[in-house]
């Protein structure tokens, strides 16, 4: 017997936001930006889907690795970790402020990546969904916010709702999860 389960209202909502802003001509974007937000989009399902799955117990190997290509890290803190320059100020992962970069998508000369600090405590304090394309200069940031514009203007729906506030979460979740566990040693 397969075991289901219902989606919650917010990450149905959420992935209808992602899905419009992909698709409809209306909101002008380049290729890769759309690609962007296509990445987004998949990090929102992967954590709703392990939310659920942890929330009704169901037992399964999951693993983050196949939603990233690399993960790396350095500290904005101290560039020497053994501490021997700098009056012994060493830094260790386990710091608040180590930064992280996860690696989505390498495609030619494209890059789409989330970078971030974390807490000290294996959450992503901050971070950034970056875009770049070396071979027409083209880069950017995404804005969660535009989320709730398109929300807003999709006419099957009479309240607008938080969904930049939920896809947040799913990638703050997701960077806790993917980067987080250096933080652990």
């Amino acid at each position: 017997m397969e075991q289901t389960v219902e989606q919650s209202i917010e990450y149905q909502r959420a992935m209808d936001a992602l899905q419009e802003i992909q698709k409809n001509p209306c909101y002008s974007m380049s290729s890769l930006e759309k690609r962007a937000w296509k990445y987004v989009s998949r990090i929102v399902y992967e954590v709703e889907n392990y939310r659920q799955h942890e929330k009704h117990h169901m037992t399964w190997d999951f693993s983050w690795a196949h939603t990233y290509d690399t993960v790396g890290y350095r500290s904005c803190w101290s560039p020497d970790p053994e501490g021997l320059e700098n009056d012994g100020a060493a830094w260790h992962v386990s710091d608040a402020g180590v930064e992280f970069r996860i690696i989505l998508d390498t495609h030619g000369c494209s890059l789409i990546e989330i970078v971030g600090e974390l807490d000290g405590y294996g959450e992503a304090a901050t971070y950034e969904i970056r875009y770049r394309d070396d071979y027409d200069g083209e880069n950017g940031v995404l804005d969660l916010r535009r989320l709730d514009n398109i929300w807003r203007n999709l006419e099957a729906y009479n309240a607008p709702d938080h969904i930049d506030g939920y896809v947040h979460q799913c990638i703050e979740d997701y960077c806790g999860r993917v980067a987080g566990p250096i933080q652990d040693i």
